[in-house]
């Protein structure tokens, strides 16, 4: 494994600590990943609106989108964005499989910026909106649209 994905690996597990600490009680029927669809909370600050991606995808945006998911996903959703990470096998529910949340037409990009963003409530998933830029986020949302597989 090299040094800087091993660091990155380590500090996300810092980050993902407090999370993981409260997810012994999350019962698993909370989010249910085979149906694709999981809500946002009533209270979010987009009032059911759904913001358009504003950043094309690009080499620049995907590389961008890459060094941050590793720095603060891959610990949990894993290298191919299976929710098979080291954090996450241990969580209840299991991380989101996002090669399914990115098959085009399942969800649309501003509702995986709000996930990012805010979130997913019954999960372990924690908000990014106070972590990472608009900016940032939006570039996890390009690169993790490259992670579909047909």
């Amino acid at each position: 494994m090299q040094l800087s994905l091993r660091r990155a690996i380590q500090m996300s597990i810092l980050v993902c600590l407090p999370v993981l600490a409260g997810c012994a009680e999350t019962p698993a029927a909370t989010v249910d990943h085979s149906q694709h669809m999981m809500t946002m909370p009533a209270d979010s600050a987009t009032n059911g609106e759904l913001p358009d991606n504003p950043i094309p995808t690009s080499d620049d945006s995907l590389a961008t989108g890459a060094l941050l998911y590793e720095q603060n996903c891959l610990v949990c959703h894993g290298p191919q964005g299976r929710g098979d990470g080291p954090a996450g096998l241990a969580l209840n529910p299991p991380p989101a499989d996002l090669s399914i949340h990115t098959e085009p037409g399942v969800h649309l990009d501003g509702q995986l910026y709000l996930w990012i963003s805010e979130g997913v409530p019954g999960s372990a998933m924690p908000a990014f909106e106070t972590l990472l830029t608009e900016d940032e986020r939006w570039h996890l949302v390009n690169y993790i649209r490259s992670l579909y597989q047909p």
